[in-house]
This record gives structure tokens, C-alpha cells and sequence, in this order.
């Protein structure tokens, strides 16, 4: 549903256009040439964008796209090779859109299709528990409107422009969310998805090692509400750095925007709160206090506490959508173990109950996580297993980072903890064994190693956490725990 022609795109990006100017509104965007059909009718309402990764260069397929009918081709050729692909294409009525940048090209071409639609956009970002909140908010949204989400973690400035050209006439909101590793990246993202509100989950330590200090993660947070389209920040008044209402209106002011502030949280300075908070076996149960006076009785059927926030987020944002307070608590009850992204708990066939936290890791979610593992371990009255990886880009945090999760994994009951990575190895385990004497370390350097020899040291009915760094490959722990089968003769997995 993309609607524009060659023209008007070639205007959005800015470039020079080559070859056919024909009037053909163009439907459909891919970045990938294998995605583009030999259904030449078909593929003449398309567009292919010629990104550039460190692997790969999309300009080397330019000219399969125009063999293909493409209606346009935006890359960052010179007029000299885009002249050449033209005319060894004989007939073909692609339009060659010549750009600097191919990736800002993508982002404007986004920007100018979200500006089609006058709906409520909610952007999240933050330290930890963007996807978890992302999603929290969307099935509260979506109590009211057919709701646009971010698919996975496609958070970044190829995964957001995507996201927001998925937007169709059926949809009245969108959720998405937005990932950073340095000052600019969120303003970036903001500029391009125009949010109506935006979402800080938290301030933590991830990235540390690129920006430095805890207040400059605060600053690139914050380019969220300084975004001129946002006319409310929600923000954790629990945490330490955004609770500081000044101080981050005055980091907003120097971004140029004077957005309202709402809070979510457990504090007396919190507008959206929950009180009376109570763990039970499905997740947690707390009074909802609104902005408007009305309370009312919520659940999260997700376990560990951090998803009491994730829904108080959720809940900040079915407000300012004018939700009524049952649709709200409604939507917050509707994510569970079954339907989250980010967290999925598992009973195995093999007797196994795994936490599969595998796709990323900061000292603040492995400390939840932990949180969550001694919580099921307890309420299942098995033994507790957490198989950790290393935790990249902490800077100077990193080894008391590591020591305070290893100390946290002590405190969580853990009684094997099979760590992955040399830094694990070194200081989640020198934490661990500091705290508690009696449990048994087992260390792997990396995720298939400990694949390997987990198996011999599993009990049946264990409850197993797995987490680390994305670029630790956990989840080929995970998957070894799936295939893994007990011998009942030996009393031992294979």
C-alpha cells in the first residue's frame, strides 16, 4: 500500500532519477531481490531498495531487480552504471533512483508513508524490557484498535522503516520500538516514526562500554521525548535517573520539546501505580491506580516483577488512548507465558522446565530472570539450573557486573550454575561460589561446549534458566536441552 510513483519517491529520497518516469503507483517495498516474484505485472508495482551491509552490497543486485520489472530501484550508483543496467535491460520500465545513502533513503521513504496516517503511534525504548513492554502495550492498544507492532525486535533503522510500511488502512494505532547503541540512534528513529508517545522502561548499564556513563544513556534515551511529535513521555518513576523530574525536563528542553510527563510505578510520585502488589502461581495480582481516580483489580499472568511495570507501561498508554479501565486490565491480562516474545517457559516432554531468555542480556534482566527461575523452581519444588553467558558491551561495569549476577544466581537458589564465556567463567562463578559454598559450578567457553556437557549434569524435573549476550549463541543451549532425553536406566540426559 506504499502509493507513491518513482517521482514522488525520488523527491522523498531526495535523488536523481533515471530511465522510465512512469505514473505506476508503487504498492510494495523489499530490500531482498528474493523476494521479488517473475510475475512481471505484479513486480512493476515494487520498489527495491539496494541497502549496504558489511557482508553484502545491494547495488550488485540493481540490475536482477530491473530484469525482474521492478518499478523502481533506489540505489547509490553512479549515473554512469545505472545508464549501463538501463540499457542491457532493453524494455524494462524500472525507474533508477540515484541516492547517497540507500539506508536514509529507506528511512525517509518510511517517514514520508507514516505521515499518511493520523492514528496514535506509541514508540518504547529503554535499558531492558523493550519487547516484553512493546508487546504489554500493543494487547492493551489493541483492546481498542487493530494494532501495528513491531514484529520481534526489528528495532533498529532497517527493522523500524520496515515496520511502519506494514501500516494499512484497517490499522487505528502502532506500537513500535526502538533500540540504540549511542547517542543520535533514537532521535534517528523518532524523526522517522513521528510517535505520538513514547515509553523509557528503565536506565541501565547496557552499552556502557559506547556511551560512557549512566547519564549519557539517560541523554540518548531521552532524544525519545524530545522528539517533536510526542506530547507525552512515560516514564519508570521508580528508577533513579528518569524519577529526577527536573532534570529530565531539562534534558528535554535542550532536545527542543516540552512534552507532558507521566509516571508509572510503585512510588507516591507515580500517576499511573500499582499497589497491593501479590505474587501468586500464575504471575502477580495489584491494584490499578489511574490518573482519573478510578482502581481497579489487575493480574499479569507473566511470572517475575518486572512485568508489573511492562503492564503499568502498557496501562500509561491505554489511557492516553482513551481505553476504559476494564479494557485496560483486560488487555494486561491477555499476555502470558504462551504469547510472550522475549521470555518463553517451556515444559519439555523430557521432564525439563527451561526459561528460554536467549536472545540478549544486561546485569539488570539477568538479575530478573533469576528472580523468575528460583520463583517457578520453588513453586515446582525442583532443583534450580541457570546456564549463563557473558555480557558484552558493559565497559568498566564489566567484571562487578558479572560478580553481582553471579551473586544474584547465589541468592536465587541456584544450585548448578553452568556458566559460558571466559568472563563468566571468571567473575559470574567467583560471585557465585562467594555467596554460596555448596553449590556446584560447571564452566564452558563457549555455548556449544556447554550444550555438550550439560546433559551429564542434569536431574529430572530441573528447572533451567538460559540467558546471555546475543552474540553468545544461547540458544543453542536451548535447543540441546529440547532434544535432550533422560535414560531411565542410567538415571542421566543424553
Amino acid at each position: 500500500m506504499l502509493g507513491f510513483t518513482a517521482k514522488e519517491l525520488c523527491d522523498v529520497c531526495g535523488g536523481t532519477i533515471k530511465g522510465s518516469e512512469n505514473n505506476k503507483i508503487l504498492q510494495a517495498l523489499t530490500t531482498d531481490t528474493r523476494e521479488i516474484t517473475e510475475n512481471f505485472e505484479e513486480n512493476s508495482q515494487k520498489v527495491f531498495v539496494a541497502l549496504k551491509g558489511e557482508r553484502f552490497d545491494g547495488n550488485d543486485f540493481a540490475e536482477e531487480a530491473c530484469r525482474k520489472n521492478v518499478g523502481a530501484v533506489v540505489c547509490s550508483l553512479d549515473d554512469e552504471k545505472a545508464e549501463l543496467i538501463l540499457k542491457s535491460c532493453g524494455d524494462s520500465v524500472s525507474s533508477i533512483i540515484i541516492v547517497n545513502d540507500t539506508l536514509k533513503a529507506l528511512g525517509l521513504i518510511a517517514k514520508a508513508y507514516r505521515e499518511k496516517f493520523d492514528i496514535p503511534v506509541a514508540a518504547v525504548t529503554g535499558s531492558v524490557g523493550k519487547t516484553s513492554t512493546k508487546e504489554m502495550v500493543a494487547a492493551v492498544i489493541s483492546q481498542k484498535y487493530n494494532t501495528l507492532k513491531t514484529k520481534a525486535n526489528f528495532n533498529n533503522e532497517i527493522g523500524l522503516p520496515k515496520t511502519l510500511l506494514q501500516l494499512g488502512e484497517e490499522h487505528g494505532a502502532a506500537v513500535v520500538e526502538m533500540g540504540m547503541r549511542g547517542l543520535g540512534e533514537i532521535e534517528y528513529l523518532a524523526n522517522i516514526a513521528c510517535p505520538s508517545f513514547g515509553v523509557i522502561t528503565n536506565i541501565g548499564v547496557a552499552h556502557l562500554e559506547l556511551l560512557g556513563s549512566r547519564e549519557n544513556i539517560l541523554r540518548a534515551k531521552l532524544e525519545l521525548g524530545g522528539a517533536p511529535s510526542v506530547k507525552t513521555v512515560i516514564l519508570n518513576g521508580d528508577d533513579e535517573l528518569l524519577r529526577d523530574r527536573d532534570h529530565v525536563k531539562e534534558i528535554l528542553s535542550e532536545y527542543g520539546n516540552s512534552p507532558e510527563i507521566i509516571y508509572f510505578g510503585t512510588g507516591v510520585n507515580c500517576d499511573v501505580r500499582a499497589t497491593d502488589i501479590k505474587e501468586d502461581d500464575f504471575g502477580y495480582s495489584f491494584r490499578l491506580n489511574l490518573p482519573n481516580g478510578e482502581i481497579a483489580e489487575a493480574k499479569v499472568l507473566i511470572p517475575g516483577i518486572h512485568n508489573v511495570y511492562n503492564a503499568l507501561a502498557a496501562a500509561s498508554c491505554g489511557y492516553l488512548c482513551g481505553l476504559s479501565t476494564e479494557s485496560i486490565v483486560s488487555g494486561i491480562a491477555g499476555v502470558n507465558t504462551e504469547n510472550s516474545v522475549r521470555q518463553k517457559i517451556k515444559t519439555l516432554e523430557n521432564g525439563l522446565t527451561v526459561i528460554d531468555d536467549t536472545y540478549n542480556a544486561g546485569p539488570e534482566s539477568m538479575k530478573a530472570s533469576l528472580y523468575v527461575l528460583r520463583s517457578i523452581a520453588e513453586k515446582k519444588g525442583s532443583r534450580a539450573v541457570a546456564i549463563l553467558g557473558d555480557m558484552l558491551e558493559l565497559g568498566s561495569m564489566t567484571e562487578q557486573a558479572h560478580k553481582d549476577v553471579g551473586a544474584a544466581a547465589a541468592e536465587a537458589k541456584v544450585s548448578l550454575l553452568i556458566t559460558v564465556g571466559q568472563t563468566s567463567q571468571k567473575f559470574i562463578a567467583g560471585g557465585y561460589m562467594s555467596k554460596k559454598t555448596d553449590g556446584e559450578v560447571v564452566t564452558a567457553e563457549t555455548s556449544e561446549k556447554a550444550a555438550e556437557i550439560m546433559c551429564e549434569k542434569l536431574s529430572k524435573g530441573d528447572t533451567i534458566l538460559v540467558k546471555g549476550s546475543h552474540a553468545m549463541n544461547m540458544s543453542l543451549v536451548t535447543k540441546a536441552l529440547e532434544k535432550a532425553v533422560f535414560d531411565e536406566n542410567e538415571g542421566r540426559y543424553r
